[in-house]
């Protein structure tokens, strides 16, 4: 039989245990309004000056840059100051309680859903981080056609004029059609045959509504590690092969440049066209692990672009910096104004191959001046993708005005956005004669 000082501690107990369950209970409640708190004010407003303490400081600077942009962009075109303030109360109501939608219409080089975005987590996200300010949902369901406010359109997968005519019929007025390339004018032909018809466009060019290049860097706060640093510069000394080049469409330009390059340079190729410079030196399929750990060997690849079109700088410029190999370019584009300084070498810059092949032998006896071509990584990181996804739905609330391209050939048209700086390459390779190709792999 229990005495009554067992019933007392037995009471205690209970109390304890009650006490504590409450304090818990109590800690939770305190902890999910805490989160909950965070969110949502993370959300609240567009403002640069938002504390968000989830986020990389360094990503933040980036999508805040483009938000700061638009909303510059809008207050010019809204001239009258009370249409300015009923604008800016417009983009904080919306983004407190709307998602825009975006329906992506076309495949992607036929694919559907487009591998790299998936769903909706995949349009609010960049580089692992979640967009701060303004989040949208995707849809690949046509039947949400017209309740879209954004419908995307791939360049390489464009349905006809007369479906497009179609779905003019049915769209509403505010929904934004963006046409979106990503190969150069010369493989997306006849846009003037969609005219008037698309209001945004989203490209690898600067001066594109979202602009969406095929790699992208922006500037680090946090320095690398001496480890890091160390480790880097073992990888750099290990390497043993001088030049490589990988090439899977023929491009006559190029190919005579590389032909001749390669009478004074240990030259290694690989692709489908080696036969039209020299020969080949056998396969390396690019995304193959043997064949990435090869192309590491190399102190230089020549990222020679297809096609010399404004703002074209392609993958095999960032595939460079991704390998850690010094990318040596061709292009059209105004590298200084787009790629990472320091971290490349232009042909164009030589006044002829021979003096170019003699600065690559040059760099190649001397590690110290090599490896100031890395000296960007100090400063910049690099990740695959612009923020554009957040420029997307930033824009989505923000810029309201009106705007159609009605002479898209002349923004995305061959004979005006392409042949540049072909005279300077032409001119260099013809200063060199033939000689016969003694250097080839």
């Amino acid at each position: 039989m229990a005495t009554a000082k067992e019933d007392g501690g037995t009471s205690s107990r209970k109390k304890q245990c009650k006490a504590f369950t409450w304090c818990i209970f109590i800690c939770s409640l305190a902890a999910i309004l805490f989160i909950f708190y965070e969110y949502h004010f993370s959300r609240s407003n567009g403002s640069k000056d938002l504390i968000i303490t989830s986020m990389d400081k360094d990503h933040l600077k980036v999508v805040n840059t483009f938000v700061e942009k638009f909303r510059e962009e809008a207050k010019e075109y809204s001239k009258d100051s009370s249409l300015w303030k009923k604008m800016s109360a417009m983009v904080k109501t919306e983004s407190n309680d709307q998602y825009k939608l975006v329906l992506l219409y076309t495949g992607f080089f036929g694919h559907f859903p487009w591998g790299w975005l998936r769903d909706t987590t995949a349009l609010n996200q960049w580089d692992g981080m979640t967009c701060p300010h303004y989040h949208c949902t995707l849809t690949y369901d046509k039947k949400d056609f017209k309740k879209a406010d954004a419908v995307i359109f791939h360049a390489q997968d464009m349905v006809s004029r007369s479906e497009l005519n179609a779905l003019q019929l049915s769209r509403t007025a505010n929904q934004r059609w963006i046409f979106f390339p990503t190969e150069s004018p010369q493989n997306v032909p006849e846009s003037h045959m969609i005219n008037g018809l698309f209001n945004w466009t989203m490209s690898y060019r600067r001066d594109s509504d979202i602009f969406r290049p095929y790699g992208y860097f922006y500037p680090r706060s946090k320095k690398r590690t001496t480890e890091e640093k160390d480790a880097f510069l073992e990888y750099l000394e290990s390497k043993d092969l001088l030049v490589v080049w990988l090439c899977s469409h023929a491009g006559a330009l190029r190919d005579k440049y590389v032909r001749r390059l390669r009478t004074f340079i240990k030259i290694y190729v690989y692709g489908k066209t080696g036969a039209r410079v020299g020969g080949i030196s056998g396969k390396c399929l690019q995304d193959s692990p043997d064949c990435k750990k090869h192309l590491k060997r190399f102190k230089f690849l020549l990222a020679f672009e297809n096609s010399f079109c404004t703002d074209y700088v392609t993958e095999k410029y960032w595939f460079c910096l991704e390998m850690g190999i010094v990318p040596v370019v061709m292009g059209g584009a105004e590298y200084d104004k787009i790629a990472i300084p320091g971290s490349y070498i232009n042909v164009k810059d030589f006044p002829t191959i021979k003096a170019l092949a003699d600065y690559l032998q040059h760099l190649d006896l001397n590690d110290k001046e090599y490896n100031k071509y890395f000296e960007w990584k100090e400063k910049y990181k690099v990740v695959i993708d612009a923020p554009w996804t957040c420029q997307l739905c930033a824009r989505l609330n923000i810029d309201h005005k009106k705007k159609v391209y009605n002479g898209l050939e002349y923004y995305w048209g061959a004979a005006q956005q392409c042949g540049i700086k072909e005279d300077v390459i032409k001119k260099i390779i013809a200063k060199q004669p033939w000689g016969k190709t003694s250097m080839s792999s």
